[in-house]
C-alpha cells in the first residue's frame, strides 16, 4: 500500500502552518532592509508546525537543515514549490546526529558560508529536537549575525536553560519574550518597535551560666486557651487583632515564684522568634492536683497581639524563665497558622488572571512566584544564580525557591530588548532599589506599548519597617539625576536595629556587614500614600510614561498595575 505524502504543487498563499503563530511574530522585530533569509536548524518535515513555510511562500530564502534520514526526503518533497528553500540533510553539531549514523554533521558556519547566507540575515530558528548549545557553538556570530534567534526551551530544566541564555547574551542578544515553547532573542545592535499590545509533659533541658546545657529536668504544662483539637492547627484571621493564651507550667525543681513563663512563637518560613511575656495567675486546680502549695501561682495568662505581624505558619513555644533568663524551653506546645481574609489570599492571582496576558518577566520571584494565567509565558530574572541565592538568604533554605532562568540585574534589564515584553511583574523588589525612578523608566524601556507592570510592595504600616521615616521623594530623585543614592549607610542601620534586632554598637558592625556582604535591603520605606505620590510626582518631574490602572491594598503590601503608555 503506498502511503508515501505528496506536498508538491501545493497553493500555501494565506495558509498559517505555524503553531503559535511565530512568523507574524518575528516579523514584528525585524527591520524593513533586513535580509529575508532564515536558517531553520531541524525543521522536521518542513510543512507540519512548521514556523517557516509562509515565510519562505512569501518570498524570504530559506536554509532547513534536518538531520534524521527518514523525515529529510518528506522535508524535500514538501519544498519542492518553494524556490527559495534550500534543504539538507545534515545535523549541526560536533556530536553523533539524532538521525543515526547516516546523517552528516557539518558546522553552520560553513554552510552559511557555501550558501551565500548574508553576513547580517533574519531569523535564526533551532528545532525541539535539535541541541540548541551545540548549534550555538558552530555558529561564528562575528561573520553571520542573526537579527533574531529563536530557540526551544520550554522543556529544558532551569540549569540548561541558563546555560543556552548566558550564550546568546555572551554573543550580545538581549531577551525578547516567548511564544510558544520558543524564547525569542534580539541582537543587540537591533532597536525595536513593537505594535501596542495588550500536648501535657515533655522532658527540656536547662542551661547554665556559660549557655551550656545542663541536666535534664522534667516540666509540666498545659494549654487551656485556645482549645485545640489533637494535631491541628491554631487557625486566626490576619486582620483580627489579638487572641488569649492562658494555661499553668512548672518546673519539678526550683520555686514556681522565681520563675515566670515566656510564649515564643516561630515563624516557621524565616525562623524569627517573636517573645511574649505572660503573667502569672493562680491556679487552685493544678496546686490541688499535684499536691502542692507552691503551685498556687503556676498558671499564666497573655493577650497576643498580631497587629504587624506576617501571615503564615508559626509553632508556638513555651520557655521558663528565671530572672528574665531562659532557663529551660519546653516542646512546641501548639502550631499556629496565621490566615489572610479571603479577598488578600487572591488578590495576586485575581490582578494577574484580570491585567496579564501573553510573554513577559518576572523578577525576583524567590520562593513566592506569582501565579499567572495558563496563557501566559513567564522567564523568571534574578541577580545571581540558584545556589548563590540560597546561600545570599540563609532563611529561605527551608523553602522552595524558583530557580532563575536569566541572571541579571533587576534595576537596569540590560539583557532585555526594548519594547518587548507584554507584561514585567515586580514583587516585593521595588523598595530593595537604589536607584527607583531609574528603575521604573528601564521597566518601561523594556515594556511594549500598552504592557503591564504588576508591582507588589510592602506598606511600612504592616512590617517592622513601620518606626522607618518614610523615604523622602527628593532623595529619590537626586539619586536618579546624579546616579548616586547619598546616606546608604544610615539605611543599613535601620534594617540592623529594626529589622534583626540588633542594639547599641552592634548596630554599626551589622550595618557594616551588610554593606560589604551586598545584602539586598530596604532601601526605600513607603506606606500606600507616601507610594503613591512618589509616582504622582515622578511621573511630573521625569515624564514616566506610566498610567495607573488599579491600586490594591492587601496583605501586608499594595499592589500597583501600571499600563505602558506611548
Amino acid at each position: 500500500m503506498d502511503v508515501s505524502i505528496h506536498y508538491a504543487n501545493r497553493d500555501i498563499s494565506g495558509c498559517d502552518y505555524t503553531c503559535n503563530g511565530e512568523s507574524a511574530y518575528f516579523e514584528n522585530f525585524l527591520r524593513p532592509g533586513t535580509p529575508r533569509f532564515l536558517v531553520y536548524a531541524g525543521a522536521r518535515d518542513g510543512l507540519n508546525l512548521s514556523r517557516t513555510r509562509d515565510l519562505i511562500g512569501r518570498g524570504w530564502r530559506g536554509l532547513l537543515t534536518e538531520p534524521s534520514p527518514l523525515l529529510f526526503p518528506r522535508m524535500r518533497e514538501a519544498c519542492l514549490d518553494l524556490d527559495g528553500a534550500i534543504c539538507l540533510n545534515v545535523a549541526l553539531s560536533d556530536s553523533p546526529p539524532l538521525g543515526g549514523p547516516d546523517a552528516r554533521v557539518s558546522n553552520l558556519t560553513e554552510i552559511l558560508r557555501s550558501s551565500e547566507c548574508p553576513a547580517q540575515f533574519g531569523v535564526l530558528l533551532i528545532g525541539k529536537d535539535e541541541s540548541a548549545a551545540r548549534i550555538l557553538s558552530s555558529l561564528d556570530v562575528r561573520l553571520f549575525r542573526p537579527e533574531i534567534a529563536v530557540i526551544p526551551d520550554a522543556n529544558l530544566d532551569p540549569a540548561d536553560r541558563r546555560a543556552v541564555y548566558r550564550m546568546l547574551i555572551d554573543r550580545h542578544f538581549r531577551y525578547c519574550g516567548a511564544v510558544g515553547d520558543d524564547s525569542v532573542w534580539l541582537s543587540k545592535e537591533i532597536a525595536v518597535l513593537r505594535p501596542d499590545r495588550r500536648k501535657s509533659t515533655d522532658q527540656l533541658f536547662t542551661m547554665n551560666p556559660s549557655g551550656t546545657l545542663q541536666h535534664p529536668v522534667l516540666v509540666r504544662y498545659a494549654l487551656d486557651q485556645p482549645v485545640v483539637a489533637h494535631g491541628e492547627a491554631i487557625r486566626i484571621s490576619w486582620g483580627e487583632s489579638s487572641m488569649l493564651f492562658e494555661g499553668w507550667a512548672f518546673a519539678d525543681v526550683g520555686l514556681v515564684g522565681e520563675s515566670s513563663v515566656a510564649l515564643d512563637f516561630l515563624e516557621l518560613q524565616t525562623g524569627k522568634l517573636q517573645r511574649v511575656q505572660t503573667t502569672r495567675c493562680t491556679r487552685s486546680d493544678v496546686a490541688t492536683h499535684f499536691g502542692d502549695s507552691a503551685l498556687q501561682f503556676s498558671g499564666f495568662r497573655a493577650a497576643v497581639s498580631f497587629h504587624g505581624w506576617r501571615p503564615g505558619m508559626y509553632s508556638v513555644r513555651l520557655t521558663l524563665l528565671r530572672n528574665g533568663v531562659a532557663s529551660s524551653r519546653a516542646a512546641d506546645v501548639a502550631a499556629l497558622e496565621l490566615t489572610l481574609h479571603a479577598f488578600e489570599l487572591s488578590a495576586r492571582a485575581g490582578l494577574a488572571s484580570k491585567f496579564l496576558s501573553g510573554s513577559g518577566i518576572e523578577i525576583g520571584a524567590l520562593q513566592r512566584a506569582l501565579p499567572v494565567p495558563s496563557s501566559c509565558v513567564v522567564r523568571y530574572i534574578d541577580r545571581m544564580p540558584f545556589c548563590d541565592l540560597v546561600t545570599h538568604y540563609p532563611e529561605l533554605a527551608s523553602v522552595p525557591v524558583q530557580q532563575p532562568d536569566l541572571i541579571d540585574d533587576g534595576e537596569l534589564l540590560l539583557h532585555i530588548a526594548d519594547a518587548s515584553q507584554d507584561f514585567v511583574i515586580a514583587n516585593h523588589f521595588f523598595e530593595h532599589c537604589k536607584n527607583p525612578i531609574h528603575t521604573l523608566l528601564n521597566f518601561a524601556r523594556v515594556l511594549a506599548p500598552g504592557g503591564v507592570l504588576f508591582m507588589a510592595v510592602p506598606d511600612k504600616r504592616y512590617t517592622k519597617d513601620v518606626l522607618r521615616l518614610c523615604t523622602p521623594y527628593r532623595d529619590l530623585l537626586e539619586a536618579f539625576r546624579t546616579g548616586r543614592r547619598e546616606g546608604l549607610g544610615v539605611l543599613h542601620q535601620e534594617w540592623a536595629e529594626h529589622w534583626e534586632n540588633a542594639s547599641g554598637e552592634a548596630i554599626f558592625d551589622r550595618a557594616k556587614e551588610l554593606e560589604a556582604s551586598g545584602y539586598s535591603i530596604h532601601y526605600n520605606v513607603w506606606a500606600l500614600s507616601g507610594l503613591l505620590e512618589f509616582l504622582i510626582s515622578a511621573k511630573r518631574d521625569v515624564q514616566l510614561p506610566f498610567e495607573i490602572a488599579s491600586v490594591v491594598s492587601a496583605e501586608n503590601e499594595v499592589i500597583l498595575i501600571l499600563t505602558r503608555i506611548g
